[in-house]
């Protein structure tokens, strides 16, 4: 996998990760991300069916059953693919953070503009 291809393909894991999460209520955490991450990468089966058993019995994800997780099914996971995960969640933020100041710069030109053409209505009448 070319390194864009692969930056795509993890943010994308990434952003099915995150809000699973908040529904769920899984503390945020770089331990907790790897477990939800590796869930939604489906390259755990044995994690998934845990995970999958654990919210079809409605069981809240504490942070004591996140850390049991992490220790049964991320404990071995590879350093490496850790340290990809924060990076990748570091440039997501960075993206995130970025469209927040674009929609803002564009709603204050947007606001300019407005009062621009209220006063020029104002002016004609």
């Amino acid at each position: 996998m070319d390194p864009e291809t692969s930056y795509a393909h993890h943010a994308e894991l990434l952003r099915m990760a995150l809000p699973l999460m908040a529904k769920h209520r899984v503390p945020a955490s770089p331990d907790n991300y790897a477990i939800w991450y590796q869930y939604v990468s489906g390259d755990n089966l044995r994690l998934n069916e845990r995970v999958d058993e654990l919210i079809a019995a409605g069981v809240p994800f504490s942070a004591e059953l996140c850390l049991q997780l992490f220790k049964q099914f991320g404990s071995g996971c590879d350093i490496e693919k850790i340290e990809h995960i924060r990076g990748n969640l570091h440039n997501l933020m960075q993206d995130v953070n970025n469209s927040l100041t674009t929609a803002d710069e564009q709603t204050d030109q947007f606001g300019g503009n407005l009062n621009q053409i209220s006063s020029s209505i104002n002016d004609s009448l």
